[in-house]
């Protein structure tokens, strides 16, 4: 039908319409369907007079009022017997049911009559009675029992009641038997005691349907005796109120007041039969006053009493527009959410469209969290100011909900469930917390800290919205690109070239942006380097410090000269003051002056010299004889100088010319000039002279020749003139001196050139006569002011004498200047010195001159000299390196100091560190300098703080509208409703009801002070009847809510629906057709045709909500289990994210055939499949027995409600595993509507049909597969589906068969982690795996929760997982980056992740640093390493079987047969250590490890030797060895610590076969391999077996295993290892395994023990050391500078605790320890190298069931070489992080732990037993030797598998002549080996011959010149030349 309007435009009126009409509907079909039950139903019904009296059966209320009906379950009476003279006669056995008779002849009967009757009366009657007492009683519990299971698998549609006073008269035609006062009831089964209670519910109500017909009248005065609801203030266990109220009823239905007692016979006509009845009645529902209540109002025309509902009503309800709607209040509901629990975005959706629409529908799936959907919604709303109504159809799901809420909010939600006494206690405390604190609450202190906490809030979301942008930013740096040598690279790719590059080009320390170029060029930079090579720091420095000059510097020979010249000096001042010179008037005369004194003194002894006896001393006498001589001379002298002027006069005219006069005119000079004249003058008048008027001139002029010409020029008379004047002046001079030749004896000629000497003559005497008149006295003046006492008179021989002082007066000078250069040396000096950037070299000179001998002083000019050489240099480097300095200033430091690499290396190096420097800072921008793991760390902080600010302003927001609300009438509401309810008390007082009714007008009018109420949706109807309005109600599980619930959503403005159409839907009694009903009463309505009885609520809500939002995150079950909902009926949108796998219960989903099954009819149960039946019960009581299902609830589900399998089920568990077991489980029997909304770990489901009953029926109907739905979504860890029928049984659409087919083919395996690198995605995610197991963790790869992978997953110890995420260089943009955020943080909400994520670029440049956030976040969570561990094979039984098997010492005993003395765990001795190892007859391994815990308590659990559940099977290699290989490493006759405790060997377990092992089961030990390694009962007393002694090679290969083959007699171990364990009764023990040739063993340390000595080294703490919850000892750390530490060089001290105190075990490096983790996880022997390289001992690794590894309760032995020991017990060197030896990752690391197995590889010949063991002819060798031969091995193997070089002849050579004679041999051959030449090419000579003998530890094999030849090929391969 279609509704007949379709206006798009829907008035309120219209509205109010058709709410009327659909409460009219709604009380019209009530009034259709009601068919008043009027008699008690025989079925299920328990009369109180039919009980039986026995003490365990008590009726009535109890002493506390809590029950009406207890029953226990009493002990069976002992089977009496007969007498013996009776037994033989006996009719039959005896029974308590049959009376015993006499049987036989009639004379013996008579005979024994009397006696036997005598001892039935006496012994047997009274037994009798006992026994079908207990009986009764017995068959009352099962019954009480077996009904409460059936009450609750029909609990939607019936209820449990106990009726009082059972009318019986007629209604109508009616016959009428029925109570007239009726109780709820519950059962209750307390299962410790065995005891069943029956309970009140609530307050006893007035009956009147079952009297419908009767005249109103009548019925209305009964009504009158009840309250509201038909409440009765009446206590039905006290029977004086009791029987008046019966009277007073009887006399109101007009009948007389006739009772019946019980006992009594009936009387005739209506009566009431004073009894009582337990019995299950159709479920009652107090709806008809809620309808006819909103029908008043709403006709009155309130349309505020629609609601929610209104939303039903309309076409459109996003458009309808009610008077009462308020949106502007909605609005801040959809913009600040408040959640205080972990959201989705599914559920914070929720909240946005209820700020929007007036009704929200919400699918929600089976277990993906409706319930949390639901908290955090009350929690947003109540925040919010919003009253909020919580229905559900049931009150379980309710209770779970209330109580999850954040405690300090429960309070204000007062939940109405139930209606016992606990409940209404609880219901009473909250009503009065949420008065008392409402009431008293500091609204303005609360109002300010509500302000506070909203801006925290906002500030926390902005700092967490800076956090995710900084990851974001992260993100997208990881998708930029950058160019090298035009390569565009990505992040990933340029790490992985500044990694492939740093070590070469990496040493660059500053940060160089990428756009800037090098400051230097290819020659600036070599020429850098070169002058840094050249040069050294200092150098440089002070050759550009101020320098002395060397120039200005004397020599220190010529500084002593000088001090030596200075010493004479001063003796010559003293000798010439003697002679009388006066040395200051020296100084002051001057040396110049002294020296032009000397001078003149020389020249005037000069000029005594030579004139002593010569003419001018002669004239000189003469003119001082006589004056008138001296004017003489004077005239003389003038008359000279005259001519001689004349004549250079005349001579400068001639010059030149050659002037020829005739001798005949010379001879007349006079006239001769005269003629010249006169012939000048005619020429100078410009006449000429002629032959005939001048002739004499003419003749002159012509005689005359100038330069061979007559004369003609007045220029060439002057000439001639000037001729013959010369000529006259020589004459003249001539003539003048020849007087004076004379007079002065001038013996000499002088030629007739006058002007040659006359000058000469005239100057000496102007001397001679100069010296005498003036030089001289002068002279003498002067000297006198030098000394005083010198002569007038002189001579040369006083003048020489003279001169000699003057000239010894210069030494004054010379002193005054060796002093002052003295003093200006020191001047010097001292300026030097004082000058700022002087150099130290000033202060060394000064103090070498100050030393007498100058010792220093040209070694420090030479160091000036070498300085100022360098100059020019450091002043080049100095200009370089201010070109470099701004951009590189720690690089040019380090090239300033020496320390750069590159000085090693070219110019064009240089910027090739330059280029890849640029780009590392390009990666440092890229990559951030953020930390991801703070960042994330944050983020979590900031959520953390998010979440607590959200749930405390959650808390102060709803306390504080509730105290805003709470007026004076609300409070005093809430008070007296908290009184009302405190006087009902428990319910069954006498005036109980009374106060019921006070407390429901109470609650009435107290509804609006309360923000939450939750109740379930029939308590809703019948509480608020009158009318109530909340702004929400939510209604859960509104799919089972049918057609009459709808009015529930009148009473809240808005409303959120949460259901699920895919599981079971109303439960309605018959209805009949409504179709008429809605033609009549729903002619408007829209969709009226739904509105019939199959029609939920959840329904009606999808098909007028805008929009259905869908839950999709599961929690419950495992995804196997959950797939098939998903798959079949939510088109796989169900997220299945748990990923927890119970351990031991083998797969999830397990389908089981029961072929034979056939229904057949039970009289008391009904239809059922008895086989199928049979084969569930019998797997519910195998799980009930197995220990690994310990605590685990279980369910049974029966798919076909309509037959008795369920019941059968029932009856038949209670038998095969008891009532308390069943208790204890939670075990609930029923079909899908049973189990609709609840949930069991463990569920198994019969689906009843077969087909062998013909043709199977289809269930093909949607209710058919909602039902299959539920059912197979109700397991959280395990389904069993049990079935007789197969799919190709039924139907393709069938659910049964679909059910069936998803079970039979689910892939319930559990992922292989075997083979990990191959789950790893890429190459990076690989590199992580391998470098995270190289640690000793082993991760999950591609861990899937839900729809989501995760690239690692590490389990942490308290639940959490550690998620592991590799981020590569992908981002593809904001979307998808927001995707992955929310991943994120799905997987950190649902998946109890932490994450760390790896990015790639980082770990591409540098994998430690991208991996330290891994190994602090592994530190963090306290994630131990994979220690190996022995889970049972998938399929047999737990480590907790109930028959168990136990392997104690390398016995395979039963668990019964241990011994209890002497070590049985009472006694508190400790025990030794046992192994797990896998069961002989299939049932489980148990671990006996009894060890002595800190408190010296014993401990004797089962557990696995280490705890690590994800290293599977630890078992010796010898699972893959021959027979032959295994019966040689039997101990034989040596027993055990444990064997000695009187303990017998069952070897019955050891023969018993295995039911469960028809295959072999991969990874355990055949049992024929197990048995050859335990000994036989006859070997256990047989003499021991003299060992034989192992041959060299093959105990060298036995060292690396671990296993000798055969063991000699224990060495002396050097080292401790295992605690004193109680000797053996003969005395002997079993001998230590050999050690190994060239080791010492140094302790038997435990994996658990070494872990936490890396967990002491790495906090720098002592650690206890724990196992199994025990402190079995200490690792102490001892810092490196301790003498401990030094001592041991070691850090770890590890003690152990045992019987006698503290033993120390060892110490141990923090690599040692991780070799024994290692060791311990792979299974095999780990070796550990030293830092250096060199090899520093062996881990090795024992089985667990070896004995050496049961007696010392380790399976590591820790070894170190021989001469480390020595060396460590000797040297007192460092004992710190450095000298730590790491675990080698060469040959013996992946070394597969059986030798014996290992056959050829590539090029390996052989087993390599032969190269590790003692090499040919060396018997004797010692252990640095054998260490040497290993070590060849090792490069040998690592040449092939690292370098694909695969040396066959050094390999051959090795073999048969060991490594060092091999290494000699190539060491004394002058050609260099081929091997060496490949290697060479390859790059990888670190594993040549050569470069193994340089190791410092072998230099002591070798001599200096085969150490010289390796060194001098290595290095010159190494050479850049090369």
């Amino acid at each position: 039908m279609l509704s007949r309007s379709t206006s798009s435009t829907e008035s309120p009126a219209l509205i109010l319409d058709r709410a009327t009409a659909l409460v009219e509907y709604l009380m019209a079909v009530r009034a259709q369907m009601e068919k008043p039950a009027r008699t008690v139903p025989s079925a299920d019904a328990f009369w109180q007079q039919d009980l039986p009296t026995h003490a365990d059966c008590e009726v009535g209320a109890s002493t506390d009022g809590v029950s009406w009906l207890r029953v226990g379950l009493p002990s069976v009476p002992r089977q009496i017997r007969p007498p013996a003279e009776f037994a033989p006669y006996l009719n039959g056995p005896l029974s308590y049911a049959t009376e015993p008779r006499l049987a036989g002849d009639e004379a013996t009967v008579e005979l024994l009559r009397a006696r036997f009757e005598q001892w039935r009366d006496r012994d047997w009657r009274p037994w009798a009675e006992q026994a079908r007492l207990t009986e009764q009683v017995r068959q009352l519990h099962r019954n009480l029992f077996d009904l409460k299971h059936r009450v609750d698998m029909n609990a939607a549609t019936h209820e449990l009641v106990w009726g009082h006073g059972v009318i019986r008269t007629e209604v109508a035609g009616h016959r009428v038997q029925y109570p007239l006062v009726v109780t709820p009831v519950a059962i209750e089964f307390d299962a410790d005691r065995s005891v069943v209670r029956v309970v009140p519910q609530g307050a006893a109500r007035l009956q009147t349907d079952p009297l419908t017909g009767l005249d109103e009248r009548y019925l209305s005065q009964l009504l009158a005796l009840a309250g509201s609801g038909g409440q009765l203030d009446l206590d039905v266990w006290d029977e004086f109120t009791r029987r008046e109220f019966f009277e007073r009823a009887l006399r109101r239905l007009g009948h007389d007041p006739v009772l019946r007692d019980a006992g009594a016979t009936a009387p005739s006509g209506p009566y009431v039969h004073d009894t009582g009845v337990l019995f299950v009645r159709p479920r009652q529902r107090m709806l008809r006053r809620f309808l006819e209540e909103l029908r008043a109002r709403l006709l009155k025309g309130d349309t505020a009493s629609i609601g929610a509902l209104a939303a039903i009503l309309a076409h459109e309800p996003s458009k309808l527009e009610m008077p009462q709607d308020q949106p502007a209040q909605w609005k801040p509901l959809g913009e600040r959410l408040l959640m205080p629990l972990p959201t989705n975005e599914a559920q914070e959706s929720i909240a946005r469209r209820l700020a929007q629409h007036r009704n929200v529908a919400v699918q929600g799936p089976p277990g993906t969290g409706k319930t949390h959907t639901i908290r955090n919604l009350i929690c947003h709303l109540m925040a919010h100011g919003k009253r909020v109504l919580v229905v559900a159809q049931k009150e379980d799901p309710l209770r779970v909900l209330r109580d999850g809420l954040p405690q300090e909010i429960q309070s204000l939600c007062l939940a109405v469930l139930g209606r016992s006494t606990d409940q209404l206690v609880q219901l009473q405390l909250a009503a009065r917390e949420l008065s008392d604190r409402g009431a008293t609450l500091d609204r303005r202190g609360e109002q300010q800290r509500v302000d506070r906490l909203r801006r925290q809030l906002e500030e926390a979301e902005r700092d967490l919205g800076q956090a995710l942008g900084a990851l974001r930013t992260m993100a997208e740096n990881e998708s930029a690109h950058y160019n090298i040598d035009g390569l565009r690279l990505s992040p990933s790719d340029v790490g992985t070239w500044l990694r492939d590059r740093a070590d070469r080009y990496g040493d660059l320390p500053d940060e160089i942006p990428p756009d800037l170029g090098a400051p230097l060029t290819v020659e600036e930079f070599t020429e850098l380097l070169d002058i840094a090579r050249r040069t050294g720091r200092q150098d440089r420095a002070q050759a550009l410090r101020h320098l002395p000059t060397v120039a200005d510097l004397p020599a220190a020979s010529a500084m002593l000269a000088a001090r030596r010249e200075l010493a004479a000096a001063r003796g010559e001042l003293e000798r010439l003051a003697s002679a009388g010179v006066v040395v200051p008037e020296v100084r002051a005369f001057g040396q110049p002056a002294l020296g032009e004194l000397a001078g003149h003194l020389r020249e005037a002894l000069t000029v005594l010299t030579a004139r002593e006896g010569a003419w001018t001393d002669r004239l000189a006498a003469l003119l001082q004889a006589d004056p008138n001589w001296r004017a003489m001379w004077e005239d003389h002298v003038g008359a000279c100088q005259r001519v001689l002027t004349d004549l250079t006069a005349t001579a400068r005219i001639v010059a030149g010319h050659q002037v020829t006069v005739p001798e005949a005119h010379l001879a007349e000079p006079r006239r001769l000039l005269a003629q010249l004249g006169e012939l000048r003058q005619r020429f100078a008048a410009g006449k000429g002279v002629n032959r005939l008027f001048q002739g004499t001139l003419a003749k002159l002029a012509a005689d005359c020749r100038i330069d061979g010409e007559i004369l003609r020029t007045t220029d060439d008379v002057d000439i001639v003139i000037a001729y013959v004047n010369r000529l006259r002046s020589r004459q003249e001079l001539t003539t003048r001196w020849t007087e004076w030749r004379q007079l002065l004896n001038l013996t000499q000629e002088f030629g007739d050139q006058p002007e040659l000497w006359a000058g000469r003559l005239l100057a000496d005497a102007a001397t001679a006569l100069d010296w005498d008149r003036r030089r001289w006295p002068t002279l003498l003046a002067t000297v006198r002011r030098l000394v005083p006492r010198a002569e007038q008179t002189v001579d040369v021989r006083r003048l020489t004498a003279l001169l000699d002082l003057v000239d010894r007066c210069a030494t004054v000078f010379t002193h005054d200047r060796l002093v002052a250069d003295e003093r200006n040396l020191d001047a010097v000096l001292q300026a030097g010195m004082s000058t700022t950037n002087a150099s130290e070299l000033w202060r060394l000179l000064d103090q070498s001159r100050q030393d007498a001998d100058l010792a220093n002083w040209d070694g420090i000019l030479d160091e000036v000299r070498r300085l100022a050489a360098l100059r020019p240099d450091a002043q080049r480097f100095a200009q370089l390196t201010d070109l470099l300095r701004p951009a590189a200033p720690d690089w040019t430091g380090q090239l300033e100091d020496g320390t750069a690499t590159a000085l090693d290396a070219t110019g064009a190096d240089c910027l090739r560190r330059w280029q890849w420097r640029q780009a590392q800072t390009w990666f440092d921008t890229v990559v951030g300098s953020v930390d991801p793991v703070a960042l994330g760390r944050r983020i979590d902080r900031t959520r953390e703080r998010i979440r607590q600010l959200t749930q405390e302003l959650v808390v102060a927001s709803s306390w504080l509208e509730v105290s805003l609300a709470l007026d004076d009438r609300r409070r005093a509401a809430l008070a007296d409703w908290t009184t009302a309810l405190r006087k009902i008390g428990k319910g069954t007082g006498k005036n109980a009801a009374q106060w019921q009714a006070h407390a429901q007008r109470a609650m009435t009018a107290a509804v609006d002070a309360v923000p939450v109420w939750v109740m379930s949706v029939d308590r809703a109807i019948e509480q608020f009847a009158s009318g109530a309005h909340f702004d929400v109600v939510i209604v859960d599980e509104a799919s089972q809510a049918d057609m009459f619930s709808l009015p529930i959503l009148s009473l809240a403005e808005r409303a959120v629906v949460v259901g699920d159409d895919q599981q079971i839907g109303p439960q309605l009694s018959f209805v009949g057709t409504v179709t008429a009903l809605i033609n009549s009463h729903l002619v408007d309505v829209p969709s009226a045709e739904h509105f019939d009885p199959e029609s939920s609520l959840y329904d009606h809500a999808v098909r007028r909500s805008p929009e259905r939002i869908l839950l999709t995150e599961h929690f419950r079950s495992v995804p196997a289990i959950i797939g098939f909902s998903s798959d079949t009926y939510y088109g796989g949108e169900i997220e299945p994210l748990r990923t927890d796998r119970p351990a031991g219960i083998g797969d999830p989903v397990i389908a089981v055939h029961v072929p034979d099954g056939i229904r057949q009819d039970l009289p008391a149960y009904g239809n059922v499949n008895v086989a199928e039946a049979e084969a569930l019960v019998a797997r519910v009581a195998a799980i009930v027995a197995d220990p690994a299902y310990e605590g685990r609830s279980i369910g049974v589900v029966s798919l076909l409600s309509t037959s008795g399998q369920a019941l059968y089920l029932l009856a038949r568990l209670r038998e095969e595993i008891g009532e308390e077991e069943m208790e204890r489980r939670r075990l609930r029997v029923g079909d899908s509507y049973t189990f609709q909304g609840d949930e069991r770990d463990i569920v198994l489901v019969s689906t009843v049909v077969s087909p062998h009953n013909g043709a199977v029926s289809a269930f093909t109907k949607r209710d058919h597969h909602r039902r299959v739905n539920v059912a197979a979504s109700r397991a959280r860890d395990q389904l069993w589906v049990f079935h007789s029928v197969q799919p190709a049984d039924l139907r393709d659409d069938d659910a049964r068969g679909l059910l069936l087919t998803y079970c039979q083919n689910v892939n319930t395996a559990e992922e292989a982690y075997d083979d990990l690198e191959k789950r790893c995605d890429s190459d990076f995610e690989r590199e992580v795996l391998r470098r995270i197991l190289r640690r000793g963790y082993r991760p999950l790869p591609q861990f899937r929760i839900g729809r989501y992978r995760i690239d690692f997953v590490l389990p942490a110890p308290d639940g959490r997982r550690l998620a592991i995420e590799c981020d590569g260089d992908a981002y593809h943009g904001p979307e998808q980056w927001e995707s992955d955020m929310r991943r994120q943080a799905v997987l950190e909400r649902v998946g109890n992740c932490v994450f760390v994520r790896i990015r790639g670029s980082v770990f591409s440049r540098d994998p430690e640093a991208a991996l330290e956030p891994l190994w602090q976040r592994i530190d963090g969570l306290q994630i131990t390493f994979a220690e190996p561990t022995i889970e049972p094979p998938r399929g047999l039984p737990s480590a907790h079987t109930v028959k168990s098997t136990v392997v104690v010492n390398g016995v395979v005993r039963d668990e019964e047969a241990l011994p209890s003395e002497p070590y049985a765990a009472s006694n508190g001795r400790s025990t030794t250590a046992g192994a797990t190892a896998p069961a002989i007859d299939g049932s489980a391994s148990v671990h006996v490890d009894r060890e002595t815990g800190s408190d010296g308590s014993a401990a004797a659990e089962p557990r696995p030797l280490v705890e690590d559940p994800t290293l599977k099977n630890l078992l010796d290699a010898e699972a893959t060895v021959s027979g032959s290989s295994a019966e040689q490493i039997e101990t034989s006759g040596n027993r055990s610590a444990l064997e000695e405790g009187d303990s017998e060997v069952d070897s019955s377990a050891a023969n018993e076969p295995s039911a469960h092992q028809s295959e072999p089961v991969a990874g355990v030990r055949p049992l024929d391999h197990l048995r050859h390694e335990l000994p036989s009962r006859r070997e256990e007393h047989a003499e021991p077996r003299v060992p034989r002694a192992a041959p060299p090679r093959q105990a060298a290969a036995d060292s690396e295993t671990g296993q000798p083959d055969e063991w000699t007699a224990p060495p002396v171990a050097t080292g401790k290892g295992s605690l004193s364990l109680t000797s053996l009764a003969d005395g002997t023990r079993e001998p230590e395994p050999p050690v190994p040739a060239g080791y010492d063993s140094l302790a038997w340390l435990r994996p658990y023990e070494a872990q936490a000595a890396i967990t002491s080294y790495q906090q720098r703490c002592d650690i206890p050391i724990r196992h199994d919850g025990k402190v079995l000892g200490w690792a102490r750390f001892h810092p490196g500078t301790s003498a401990e530490a030094r001592a041991h060089r070691a850090n770890i001290r590890v003690d152990r605790t045992g019987p006698d105190g503290v033993e120390v075990v060892c110490w141990v490096h923090q690599n040692e320890a991780k070799a024994v983790i290692q060791a311990a996880s792979r299974r095999r022997n780990v070796p550990w190298e030293v830092p250096q390289g060199g090899r520093g001992g062996l881990v090795q690794y024992f089985s667990p069931t070896s004995p050496a590894a049961v007696r010392h309760r380790s399976v590591t032995r820790l070894l170190r070489l021989a001469d480390r020991v020595a060396t460590a017990a000797t040297d007192p060197g460092e004992g710190n992080a450095q000298d730590i030896a790491k675990p080698s990752e060469g040959l013996d690391a992946e070394r597969p732990q059986r030798q014996a197995t290992t056959q050829k590889a590539d090029g390996i010949p052989g087993a390599r037993r032969h190269l590790t063991a003692t090499p040919p002819g060396r018997g004797e060798q010692s252990g640095l030797e054998r260490a040497f031969h290993q070590a060849m091995v090792r490069i040998l193997v690592r040449a092939r598998d690292e370098a694909n070089c695969n040396p066959t002849l050094l390999l051959r050579m090795v073999t048969e002549m060991g490594g060092l004679a091999a290494a000699r041999r190539l060491l004394h051959n002058p050609v260099v080996s081929d091997g060496f030449t490949a290697l060479w090419e390859r790059g990888r000579v670190d594993l040549t011959v050569e470069a193994l003998a340089l190791q410092p530890e072998f230099h002591s094999l070798f001599t200096e010149e085969e150490l010289t030849v390796a060194s001098s090929r290595v290095d010159g391969v190494s050479s850049p030349s090369s």
